[in-house]
Protein backbone atom coordinates (compact mmCIF):
# COMPACT_ATOMS: atom_id res chain seq x y z
CA UNK A 1 0.00 0.00 0.00
CA UNK A 2 1.70 3.16 -1.21
CA UNK A 3 1.33 5.95 1.32
CA UNK A 4 4.22 8.28 0.68
CA UNK A 5 5.90 9.88 -2.29
CA UNK A 6 8.90 7.53 -2.38
CA UNK A 7 10.08 6.99 -5.95
CA UNK A 8 11.74 3.65 -5.17
CA UNK A 9 8.90 2.13 -3.15
CA UNK A 10 6.39 3.27 -5.77
CA UNK A 11 7.96 0.74 -8.17
CA UNK A 12 6.51 -2.12 -6.15
CA UNK A 13 2.76 -1.90 -6.48
CA UNK A 14 2.05 -5.60 -5.84
CA UNK A 15 2.11 -5.54 -2.02
CA UNK A 16 -0.10 -8.52 -1.11
CA UNK A 17 1.39 -11.88 -0.21
CA UNK A 18 4.84 -10.54 0.67
CA UNK A 19 7.73 -12.07 2.59
CA UNK A 20 9.52 -10.67 5.63
CA UNK A 21 12.31 -11.63 8.02
CA UNK A 22 14.22 -10.21 10.95
CA UNK A 23 17.64 -8.82 10.12
CA UNK A 24 20.02 -11.78 10.45
CA UNK A 25 23.36 -11.75 12.19
CA UNK A 26 26.32 -11.18 9.84
CA UNK A 27 26.98 -14.30 7.79
CA UNK A 28 23.55 -15.78 8.56
CA UNK A 29 20.61 -16.13 6.18
CA UNK A 30 17.23 -14.51 6.83
CA UNK A 31 14.40 -16.76 8.04
CA UNK A 32 11.68 -15.68 5.61
CA UNK A 33 7.98 -15.86 6.44
CA UNK A 34 4.97 -15.14 4.22
CA UNK A 35 2.26 -12.62 5.11
CA UNK A 36 -0.96 -12.50 3.13
CA UNK A 37 -3.49 -11.09 5.61
CA UNK A 38 -2.85 -7.43 4.71
CA UNK A 39 -0.87 -5.42 2.15
CA UNK A 40 2.62 -4.20 2.94
CA UNK A 41 2.69 -0.46 3.63
CA UNK A 42 5.42 2.07 2.92
CA UNK A 43 5.39 2.86 6.63
CA UNK A 44 6.38 -0.69 7.60
CA UNK A 45 9.17 -0.78 5.02
CA UNK A 46 10.55 2.59 6.09
CA UNK A 47 10.60 1.59 9.77
CA UNK A 48 13.41 -0.83 8.89
CA UNK A 49 12.47 -3.34 11.57
CA UNK A 50 12.33 -6.22 9.08
CA UNK A 51 13.60 -7.16 5.64
CA UNK A 52 10.82 -7.34 3.05
CA UNK A 53 10.34 -8.92 -0.33
CA UNK A 54 7.45 -8.41 -2.70
CA UNK A 55 6.29 -10.46 -5.64
CA UNK A 56 5.80 -9.29 -9.18
CA UNK A 57 2.35 -8.45 -10.41
CA UNK A 58 1.27 -9.25 -13.97
CA UNK A 59 3.36 -6.33 -15.17
CA UNK A 60 6.24 -4.36 -13.70
CA UNK A 61 6.84 -0.64 -13.75
CA UNK A 62 10.59 -0.88 -14.19
CA UNK A 63 13.53 -2.68 -15.75
CA UNK A 64 16.27 -3.89 -13.42
CA UNK A 65 19.92 -4.64 -14.12
CA UNK A 66 21.74 -6.88 -11.61
CA UNK A 67 25.50 -6.30 -11.45
CA UNK A 68 27.40 -8.76 -9.27
CA UNK A 69 30.50 -7.62 -7.37
CA UNK A 70 32.72 -9.75 -9.64
CA UNK A 71 31.16 -8.45 -12.85
CA UNK A 72 33.30 -6.63 -15.37
CA UNK A 73 30.65 -3.87 -15.18
CA UNK A 74 30.77 -3.30 -11.42
CA UNK A 75 32.07 0.24 -10.78
CA UNK A 76 34.60 -1.02 -8.21
CA UNK A 77 36.17 -3.14 -10.89
CA UNK A 78 35.86 -0.74 -13.82
CA UNK A 79 34.10 2.62 -13.46
CA UNK A 80 34.41 3.26 -17.19
CA UNK A 81 32.71 -0.05 -18.08
CA UNK A 82 29.88 0.80 -15.67
CA UNK A 83 29.46 4.20 -17.31
CA UNK A 84 29.48 2.63 -20.79
CA UNK A 85 26.82 0.15 -19.70
CA UNK A 86 24.51 2.88 -18.45
CA UNK A 87 25.16 4.95 -21.58
CA UNK A 88 24.28 1.95 -23.77
CA UNK A 89 20.87 1.74 -22.07
CA UNK A 90 19.99 5.37 -22.79
CA UNK A 91 18.81 4.82 -26.41
CA UNK A 92 16.34 2.28 -24.98
CA UNK A 93 14.84 5.02 -22.81
CA UNK A 94 16.50 3.72 -19.64
CA UNK A 95 18.08 6.96 -18.49
CA UNK A 96 17.36 7.47 -14.81
CA UNK A 97 18.41 4.63 -12.52
CA UNK A 98 17.74 4.16 -8.84
CA UNK A 99 20.82 2.25 -7.66
CA UNK A 100 20.82 0.02 -4.56
CA UNK A 101 23.18 -2.55 -3.17
CA UNK A 102 21.57 -5.91 -3.80
CA UNK A 103 22.82 -7.74 -0.72
CA UNK A 104 25.74 -8.20 1.65
CA UNK A 105 27.74 -9.27 -1.41
CA UNK A 106 27.95 -5.61 -2.54
CA UNK A 107 26.33 -6.30 -5.90
CA UNK A 108 24.19 -3.56 -7.42
CA UNK A 109 20.61 -3.39 -8.62
CA UNK A 110 19.90 -0.60 -11.08
CA UNK A 111 16.16 0.07 -11.26
CA UNK A 112 14.97 2.00 -14.31
CA UNK A 113 11.38 3.21 -13.78
CA UNK A 114 9.17 3.35 -16.85
CA UNK A 115 7.68 6.77 -17.44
Amino acid sequence: MQERNNRFLALFSHRHDYIYARHPLPGKRPQWQTESRHPLSDRLIEQGTYLYGVRFGKETQYAMVDIDIGSAYHPRRDPIAFQKLTEALEPLGLVSAITCTSSDSQGLHLYFPFS
